[in-house]
């Protein structure tokens, strides 16, 4: 496999184990429920996507190495790890923990276009098309998540995934 793909699919790895642990964490930290299972539907699509590029990284038999990926304890320095822990030091809410998720999709948003658009490999180009494709979906979960806990958005406006 070429390098440069290499190092693609191993950032694309790390940064959804980064997002797994993060939104694993503030699964745990919030007391709504509905925002909880917000949550915890985000990691579990991280653990697919985790799949996906360890699968083309490593190879078809390496692919259920997921359950040791996961089992791994999380970059405490991911910024946005640190600021979720930080904020439970102060009783964090759903609303914070919410504006901290928005924050890293528009972050991951930009870094994914930027990578896209830096490569001219088309296999490369495609895998940062798709992780913001799915980073895009992300950002409309979260952000209608957070819409409903700031009260802007109905109860009977309801979910397709929960």
């Amino acid at each position: 496999m070429e390098a440069t793909i290499e190092r693609a699919l191993r950032e694309l790895i790390i940064n959804e184990k980064n997002n797994f642990d993060f939104y694993c964490r503030a699964a745990e930290m919030v007391r709504d429920d509905r925002t909880r299972q917000v949550f915890e539907h985000l990691a579990c699509g991280e653990i697919g996507y985790m799949h996906v590029f360890t699968t083309i990284y490593l190879g078809s038999e390496h692919g259920n190495d997921i359950k040791k990926l996961t089992k791994l304890p999380p970059d405490r320095t991911y910024p946005p790890y640190c600021a979720l822990v930080d904020e439970s030091s102060i009783n964090c809410h759903e609303q914070r923990a919410l504006e901290i998720s928005l924050r890293e999709v528009v972050a991951c948003m930009k870094r994914y276009t930027s990578l896209a658009a830096d490569y001219s490999n088309p296999r490369l180009c495609a895998l940062f098309r798709r992780a913001l494709r799915k980073t895009y979906a992300c950002y409309g979960i979260i952000h209608k998540e957070y819409l409903r806990v700031v009260g802007q958005l109905g109860q009977s406006q309801g979910y397709g995934y929960v």
